[in-house]
């Protein structure tokens, strides 16, 4: 009766967020036919960093109780604005990713801001609500995500080759590479989901239970989706695209009432970049508030949302400008989400020592 969130719809929405983070647009990393493999790897040395991340989230409410306590007040505070505009930079990204995959796959004579602002204020909507209708959206959507994820995979079966994920490890320092790729883009940069849902969760068990659960579903989706786009595609095709899932798509027919099979792919993206979007939206407007004066964080949520579709179309100049910068997110991501939290963590450890607490 006292929490806001059961263990699994926190899964359910961590879940529907990693898949929509880049790595689902399905293109190969540095590991090229070993992108599945690199996946498993990644998810693998995400556990650690997951561990610490639960742990930053122990016997905290707010986020600004999560940095203070790990840091000090003044630190604790820098640290709040300094993650609030990086959760702020990722919802940008997010909802420009997705204004470029409708334009340039589906809706093409439609301008790109309108996408961008609709998709903007849909997310600045859910970031509104509390985390008990948040909870439900995400134990709703995420079965019709699953759905539509295991009804492509299976109708692409008839054209997948997978002779075409031979050799395995076939290039080992591309396959560490795309261990770290997978690690920060898929696993890593669910740590704001994971912080703005993690304090509505008073019981620790209940709250490992689902974002270990969360890690080890969408890592095997992800995993999964990889597998299937490399061997309907080949390496060498599926790299030209920059949306291979989609393309996948078209080689696969529902029958006369489904013609369109891309439709499928088309929903479920928007459903977990929207999902995506409204986490970040709303780990930046928790951790931006206090330090604004704001009582209540969602009266932050509309200028957000519309800073952050803004910054996407002024920064975004072209699909592959966008593509371009994302190339470099993992080297830009790594100091936040793969290094600073065990140092947060050992100093949280080290204060509480020294307190007595």
């Amino acid at each position: 009766m006292n929490e806001q969130l059961t263990s699994r719809q926190l899964a359910c929405l961590l879940i529907l967020s990693m898949l929509g983070g880049v790595s689902f647009i399905g293109g190969a990393n540095e590991a090229g036919r070993d992108t599945w493999l690199a996946l498993l790897l990644g998810g693998l040395a995400y556990c650690p960093l997951l561990l610490c991340y639960l742990k930053l989230l122990e016997g905290q409410d707010s986020l600004e109780g999560v940095f203070c306590q790990a840091a000090g007040p003044r630190i604790g505070r820098a640290l709040c604005l300094f993650y609030g505009l990086i959760a702020l930079y990722l919802a940008a990204v997010t909802l420009s990713v997705f204004s470029f995959f409708v334009t340039e796959t589906s809706l093409t004579a439609t301008p790109r801001a309108v996408l961008a602002l609709l998709m903007a204020l849909t997310a600045a909507f859910a970031a509104r609500s509390s985390l008990p209708a948040l909870g439900r959206f995400g134990q709703m959507l995420a079965p019709a995500a699953a759905a539509f994820l295991l009804v492509s995979i299976f109708t692409a079966l008839p054209e997948c080759d997978f002779r075409a994920l031979l050799p395995l490890i076939s290039r080992p320092q591309g396959l560490f590479r795309g261990a770290w790729s997978s690690l920060t883009m898929s696993f890593a940069e669910s740590f704001f989901p994971l912080m703005a849902l993690g304090i509505g969760i008073r019981d620790g068990r209940r709250r490992a239970q689902g974002a270990f659960g969360a890690a080890a579903l969408g890592g095997a989706t992800l995993c999964a989706v990889f597998i299937k786009n490399l061997a309907a595609l080949d390496y060498h095709a599926m790299s030209s695209y920059y949306f291979p899932s989609f393309a996948v798509g078209s080689l696969a027919s529902l029958g006369a009432f489904f013609q369109r099979f891309e439709a499928f792919v088309a929903v479920n993206f928007l459903f977990c970049q929207l999902c995506k979007a409204a986490l970040c939206l709303l780990f930046a407007q928790r951790a931006l508030a206090p330090l604004l004066g704001v009582e209540e964080s969602r009266r932050l949520s509309g200028l957000l949302a519309l800073a952050a579709a803004n910054f996407g179309l002024l920064f975004f100049s072209s699909e592959m400008a966008l593509f371009v910068w994302l190339g470099l997110q993992k080297y830009l991501l790594t100091p936040p989400l793969l290094i600073l939290p065990p140092l947060l963590a050992l100093s949280r450890r080290l204060r509480r020592k020294q307190t007595g607490a």
